[in-house]
């Protein structure tokens, strides 16, 4: 059966209009654009353990902190884009919810890669640990944003498909600042530090997301939201128009009343609420526990390493060995994250909570 479009477009009639689209290139390539932008955030995120042997080796920093307010310790690098993270997320959460998810995709990134190229340029501890600060801002709005842009794009039935698609584009950003780190950081490049050279490139990604917002369409569910449904309506029928030259003609539209509405408050009342509540707990618990198992382990692995006997090269070496793993692995995972049984994603978030977990315990006894 299909929907009635003769009284005009709807919030939930845009919706079923992207849910019933088919696999096809189209929207893989819009789903893998946003990844690109991700893939900048992901290399900041990672990149602070592979330059930390460069910050401390030029005297920008000291491997150990004396007090929590220490700006000339590592430990404040760190901290400090991580902190920003938090503030943007808690305060800038809505901004996407605002102006859009491809105006944040594209002025985020500026954003961040202007944070990037000062940090580049700085020459002393307080300044880099403030200029972190904005780009970890940026990079929190962004890490809010191009989840639910690469979400609202997709279909409801092969969403996970396009997402896990999208991950391990965006994994692949670990290894390849942990190869860059490993070929520069040791040396100093027409006399730059090697650090310096690793943070500019990240800053190009702000330049490149300017060049994929072209064409990149806005989400039609948040038009929708929004009371945009002209709009909507026309983001939707050009993405149509597109995916139908890959597929031919496409399924019917569902009745629009086994549509969830798009609109709601979206609060934190309803997030924490009698419906969503239990669900948000749990997830929050797997996010911190997640966050401090890889980010930690991942900022001070080289360190810890060349504190036991490595070189600094061997260091980073071993270091871009370890990443390799991270979009491998999440390659073989994505048959997994790909199923439409919703009941396979709670064992998955289980067990690799705790394989995470394990291979930490490895590690922390081996030293």
């Amino acid at each position: 059966m299909s929907a009635d479009l003769s009284a005009g477009p709807t919030a939930e009639l845009i919706s079923a209009r992207i849910d019933r689209l088919p696999p096809n290139p189209y929207l893989r390539t819009v789903v893998a654009r946003i990844a690109i932008g991700g893939w900048f955030e992901f290399y900041e995120l990672f990149m602070a353990g592979y330059i930390s042997l460069g910050l401390i080796g030029a005297g920008l920093f000291t491997q150990d902190s004396h007090g929590y307010f220490d700006l000339h310790g590592y430990a404040s690098f760190t901290a400090s884009f991580f902190l920003g993270m938090f503030v943007s997320t808690v305060l800038l959460s809505r901004i996407a919810d605002r102006y859009g998810r491809r105006a944040t995709f594209t002025y985020s990134m500026l954003g961040y890669s202007v944070a990037a190229v000062l940090v580049a340029v700085s020459a002393s501890s307080p300044l880099i640990v403030l200029f972190r600060f904005v780009a970890g801002s940026a990079i929190g709005i962004q890490l809010i944003n191009n989840d639910t842009f690469m979400s609202e794009v997709s279909p409801a039935a092969t969403r996970g498909r396009y997402m896990s698609l999208g991950y391990v584009l965006v994994l692949t950003s670990v290894p390849g600042v942990a190869l860059l780190s490993w070929l520069l950081v040791p040396h100093a490049p027409f006399g730059i530090d090697g650090w310096r050279w690793v943070m500019l490139i990240g800053a190009a990604g702000g330049v490149l997301v300017w060049l994929l917002r072209r064409d990149l369409p806005e989400s039609p569910r948040w038009l929708a939201a929004h009371g945009r449904l002209a709009e909507a309506d026309a983001v939707t029928t050009e993405i149509e128009v597109r995916v139908r030259r890959h597929v031919g003609r496409l399924p019917d539209i569902a009745p629009t009343g086994a549509v969830a509405p798009t609109t709601g408050a979206g609060g934190w009342s309803e997030v924490f609420g009698r419906r969503y509540g239990i669900r948000t707990g749990v997830l929050s618990i797997f996010q911190f526990a997640q966050t401090i198992a890889v980010y930690g382990f991942a900022n001070w692995a080289p360190i810890l390493l060349v504190h036991r006997g490595f070189t600094v090269v061997h260091s980073l070496g071993y270091s871009f060995m370890i990443a390799l793993v991270t979009p491998t692995w999440a390659g073989m995972c994505v048959p997994g994250a790909s199923t439409e049984k919703k009941a396979e994603f709670r064992p998955g978030i289980a067990w690799s909570s705790a394989s995470v977990r394990g291979q930490r315990w490895i590690f922390a006894s081996s030293r």
